[in-house]
């Protein structure tokens, strides 16, 4: 009995630990974004404030992670297959990445541009 509980247990531990790595490459692909765009500003000569910076950027930011969100959850359902082994075999050396986890990686950084371009031309749009 007490090696059902254990077990039960370890793999609890497990789903749970993929579950926060997930949400972890999902952040740091965000941040990447970020980070790289408050790199390429254009006013320079003002000090970083991370108070004015979400002031500025909420909105983008709170879009991007729902959507990020969003999409994890449609692509993480248990009845979804990601596999990028054809991808993968078409390089000159051995690579195997655990599908979901690189999808949450890039999610964060490649959606994150994708969406905040968007997100910049449909502002542009509305102020005419």
């Amino acid at each position: 009995m007490a090696y059902g509980r254990t077990y039960y247990l370890a793999w609890s531990i497990h789903i749970y630990s993929i579950f926060i790595m997930k949400i972890l490459l999902n952040i740091i692909g965000i941040l990447i974004f970020f980070i790289n765009r408050y790199n390429r500003r254009t006013k320079k000569t003002v000090a970083f404030s991370i108070k004015f910076w979400l002031q500025d950027n909420w909105h983008e930011m709170a879009t991007i992670i729902l959507l990020d969100i969003a999409l994890m959850c449609l692509l993480f359902n248990p009845e979804t297959e990601i596999n990028f082994d054809d991808l993968f075999s078409k390089l000159p050396f051995g690579l195997k990445l655990p599908a979901d986890l690189l999808m949450s990686f890039l999610l964060g950084l490649g959606l994150s541009s994708l969406f905040y371009s968007i997100f910049k031309r449909k502002l542009k749009d509305a102020k005419g």
